[in-house]
């Protein structure tokens, strides 16, 4: 991938209100944006090149219990 193209999709990825994340082909995070840390709490150092099962939910942890905005599970 060019320099350019790079810098473009970085750019792109900084602006988006929403948190997003590129992963690879083999699973590894290869992009992530401002809004992904604090949605996962993770800086960008943290999680790039990382296997995307870093953001894997237990079931059982009851932090994660339903969606607050459908009123639960």
């Amino acid at each position: 991938m060019s320099a350019e193209r790079t810098c473009w999709q970085a750019l792109l990825l900084d602006q988006v209100p929403d948190a997003l994340i590129n992963i690879g082909l083999g699973g590894c995070i290869t992009g992530w944006n401002p809004e992904a840390k604090r949605v996962f709490g993770y800086a960008a150092t943290e999680s790039l090149g990382r296997d995307i099962r870093l953001l894997h939910v237990d079931p059982n942890d009851d932090r994660f219990l339903g969606c607050p905005e459908s009123g639960g599970l």
